[in-house]
């Protein structure tokens, strides 16, 4: 009987093992509002731009997402993200009028633009720059307005539940199969003392 569990459980790892996914969408991108200055001397304004809002939308971005299974406990989901990054940027020229790139009585020349990612998840890893706001991670990328495209890549390691929850069913099996074994030897004991004694 252990040995009939041990190649069901092998066999629904193995069955497991073999899983990927992809995926396209197309997404769209929207001004944030938010407008970052650096100094009167550096002349730059940082326009804000993101995957989710009310503002303007700017522009589109191709995600392509693919889950692939390390081994047989984890699995990594790397989501990569193409935009034409010049698009973007004359649109976001357009939709922000020069009164908003004023600050403190200066009028930035230089105009530069940040795509951000808000997630919860800790474990997503990215080629930009990530910083914390409470349970928020943000992730930054600086668009390159002289290029026509721009990738940007997202990953995340996750455990592959299906595997561990077979595991521990099987482990549970075993475990009963092992209790019912002892208990049935112990039986089968008493039952012999009880014909000796006889």
């Amino acid at each position: 009987m252990l040995a009939f569990v041990l190649c069901t459980i092998t066999a629904l790892l193995c069955a497991c093992s073999q899983t990927e996914e992809s995926d396209v969408v197309e997404r769209e991108i929207y001004l944030t509002g938010d407008i970052v200055f650096t100094s009167a001397e550096d002349d730059t304004a940082y326009v804000h731009v993101s995957f989710s809002g009310d503002g303007e939308c700017v522009g589109t971005a191709t995600w392509s997402s693919e889950i692939e299974n390390v081994d047989l406990w984890y699995k990594q989901s790397t989501s990569t993200v193409t935009f034409d990054p010049s698009r973007i940027f004359s649109a976001v020229k357009e939709a922000v009028p020069q009164e908003d790139l004023e600050n403190e009585e200066h009028i930035y020349n230089r105009l530069k633009v940040v795509l951000l990612y808000d997630t919860i998840y800790k474990s997503i890893k990215s080629d930009g720059q990530i910083t914390k706001n409470g349970r928020t991670y943000t992730h930054a990328f600086e668009l390159d307005e002289t290029l026509d495209e721009q990738t940007i890549t997202l990953t995340m390691r996750s455990a592959r539940s299906e595997n561990w929850y077979t595991a521990l069913i099987a482990g549970g099996i075993v475990l009963f199969a092992i209790a019912t074994g002892i208990y049935l030897a112990y039986k089968g004991r008493l039952c012999q003392k009880k014909k000796l004694k006889e």
